[in-house]
């Protein structure tokens, strides 16, 4: 008998080492507070939102369906501050009195920063979007290292890691995935970046000129790739 738990405990582990490390979203605190962020919740799956690198607080949380299809579960007690908050699908939705049916909802979290500052935060989350289940807020990204007077004296090439650019039709399939209506900053800005893109400005320049974190349009990317994928299998 004791042998057998053993084995099953091998054969656990070895299960936990050989499991793909899951996927997240990184994107600025700075962007994350300019628009609202799309985020998927799926059913058994749910969503994690992690405040770990820019030392933040949760301490307020509100869902926009008042919890009808989904469940806010931090990893300690608001009162307390919690850096890391999950997300739960609820299946099939409460039936609350008052509440319509709806196919979005916001998230709403309150931040305080170690100095004292706070931070509300907005998610959209639409109950039929797919996508990771894990996003990490960053703290805003800092100028890059001025190159040194000796590298610039011995003339060495400074080599810099090029973003691989995006599809733009991904991106726009995953931003219709959202039905946002066209006066919303999320859409008029995706919008600005996928005609900068088309009219043959580069990818990072039309992003910085129509103010979208690029960390949103991957996200956009993933999820318009993923939705195409799905449909062609389906069919």
């Amino acid at each position: 008998m004791n042998v057998l738990k053993v084995k099953g405990l091998l054969l656990s582990l070895t299960l936990l080492l050989l499991s793909p490390t899951a996927k997240a979203t990184e994107i600025s605190a700075q962007s994350a507070t300019d628009q609202k962020t799309p985020i998927a919740v799926e059913i058994g799956i749910g969503h994690t939102i992690d405040f770990s690198r820019t030392r933040e607080q949760v301490f307020r949380g509100w869902l926009g369906d008042g919890g009808r299809c989904l469940q806010l579960l931090p990893g300690s007690a608001l009162e307390t501050g919690a850096s890391i908050i999950y997300l739960r699908r609820i299946a099939p939705c409460q039936q609350v009195s008052g509440l319509p049916e709806v196919r979005q909802t916001t998230l709403t979290l309150a931040t305080l920063s170690p100095a004292g500052e706070t931070t509300i935060y907005e998610f959209l989350i639409d109950y039929e979007a797919t996508g990771e289940s894990l996003t990490r807020l960053v703290p805003s990204e800092v100028p890059s290292e001025v190159p040194s007077e000796a590298s610039l004296a011995s003339g060495a090439a400074i080599s810099r890691p090029q973003p691989a650019a995006l599809d733009p039709l991904a991106v726009a399939a995953g931003l219709a995935t959202f039905n946002l209506a066209s006066d919303s900053p999320v859409a008029i800005r995706v919008q600005a970046w996928l005609a900068a893109v088309e009219g043959g400005q580069a990818q990072r320049l039309a992003a910085q000129s129509a103010g979208v974190d690029w960390a949103l349009l991957q996200r956009l990317a993933t999820l318009g790739n993923s939705n195409v994928a799905v449909g062609a299998f389906s069919t």
